[in-house]
């Protein structure tokens, strides 16, 4: 199964008090751990091929990162979801859609600790990881993979 980590591009900052412009300047680029730490348990826990698309870091804009869903063709994709960058999620979400519409999504990330019900509510979205993902992601991706969803629970 092939699959694809995405932290999507950051182009629609929703609220704050300070403007992100000013916190963005002197923050630098962090690796996504999460997503990091999900690849490297896949790898060594499954035979799946596993690709990361840091669309904030590399500078893609929505056009470049559907290209690269286009070409990666994945089974499932996991989408980095924060709160401030929300509408960034969805939006990414609905790309997946548009371009490998097989494809599962899944949801993770803080907003979707925080918010697991809309987040799963949203059109786009199949399935939504809270907190620590690497074990349950990988379980996820084996039941599609086998067919078998008797060990899948709702929220």
């Amino acid at each position: 199964m092939k699959i694809a980590l995405i932290y999507p591009p950051r182009e629609n900052y929703i609220f704050g008090v300070t403007p992100h412009v000013h916190i963005e300047a002197d923050a630098g680029n962090y690796p996504p751990i999460g997503m990091l730490y999900i690849a490297a348990y896949l790898e060594d826990h499954s035979e799946h091929q596993v690709q990361i698309f840091d669309a904030y870091t590399e500078g893609y804009s929505y056009d470049q990162l559907a290209v690269e869903i286009k070409r990666f063709a994945p089974d499932m994709v996991g989408i980095y979801f924060t709160t401030y960058y929300l509408k960034d999620g969805i939006h990414t979400a609905e790309i997946v859609k548009q371009w490998a519409s097989q494809c599962t999504v899944v949801a993770g990330g803080p907003h979707v600790t925080l918010y697991p019900k809309e987040t799963i509510a949203l059109e786009a979205v199949d399935y939504v990881m809270q907190g620590e993902s690497e074990e349950s992601f990988n379980s996820l991706a084996e039941m599609l993979k086998t067919g078998n969803k008797d060990g899948m629970k709702a929220v």
